[in-house]
């Protein structure tokens, strides 16, 4: 973990820049430190120079660089903590912070929960496939790791629940696909989000163990299919097993229960 005394690349005085005659000068210094951490330059837990370092390099005043690092913290890219012994520090952006802006924007626009299932569809199906496509084994290899864990936990309703996820998630990401990963991610944050809302019904899997192993049978299933290479035939099959996931949660007037923030 670096220091407050990270190492930055050199940066041109603002005030030498045409740029700032066109943008704020808070947001060109966020713009460039936020490339840096898009890049790589800057990583989780770096500790940013000191204030005084930053005004010399980028420039500004004080209140201007201030506006630019409350930019960073607001789009969760840093934490600043204050005082004497504070400083500013890099992290790595909350994805539920972002499920939570997309579930207010498909809130405004009467999205449905309905809506977020029937785009899972489209999604992890293909993603089943891009596995069995791309890497067999060793896709099915890192889904029997989490199938092992669900076998451990199918007596438990809330373990089984969240290896259940971590299964559906980590079939995204064995597609390859880094961009459906996130999505997938996204989707599986608003579902939990709704879920707390009490707009997804929240099914009793304590009292439905037999549910809990159909389900561990189909992610077995999955992976058997994956491991073969038959691409089609494992996204038929998980096309098949979210459709039935969708029936149990959503029930029959899902196509009129909006997304929502409520809690």
């Amino acid at each position: 973990m670096s220091t407050a005394s990270t190492d930055l690349p050199p940066t041109p005085s603002l005030a030498r820049r045409g740029s700032s005659r066109v943008r704020k000068a808070a947001e060109v210094i966020a713009e460039t430190l936020r490339g840096q951490i898009a890049r790589g330059e800057l990583s989780a837990g770096d500790g940013l120079p000191g204030e005084a370092e930053l005004m010399g390099r980028f420039g500004v005043s004080r209140p201007t660089l201030r506006e630019a690092l409350r930019v960073l913290e607001a789009q969760s890219l840093i934490t600043v903590a204050r005082g004497a012994r504070g400083g500013a520090r890099v992290q790595v952006p909350d994805g539920r912070l972002a499920a939570e802006h997309v579930a207010l924007l498909l809130q405004v626009q009467g999205a449905t929960l309905a809506d977020v299932y029937e785009a899972r569809l489209f999604i992890e199906p293909g993603a089943a496939r891009l596995a069995a496509e791309r890497a067999p084994r060793q896709a099915a290899n890192a889904l029997r790791v989490l199938i092992a864990a669900e076998e451990q936990a199918v007596e438990d309703p809330d373990e089984f629940s969240r290896a259940a996820i971590a299964f559906q998630e980590r079939l995204v990401e064995v597609s390859g696909n880094r961009t459906l990963a996130l999505v997938i991610r996204l989707l599986h944050d608003l579902v939990e989000m709704q879920r707390r809302a009490g707009v997804a019904r929240n099914v009793r899997y304590r009292e439905r163990v037999a549910v809990r192993r159909r389900v561990l049978a189909a992610h077995r299933t999955l992976a058997d299919l994956i491991a073969s290479g038959r691409g089609a035939r494992a996204a038929e099959h998980w096309r098949q097993f979210l459709r039935g996931v969708a029936e149990i949660v959503l029930g029959p007037d899902a196509a009129r229960r909006v997304i929502t923030l409520a809690e």
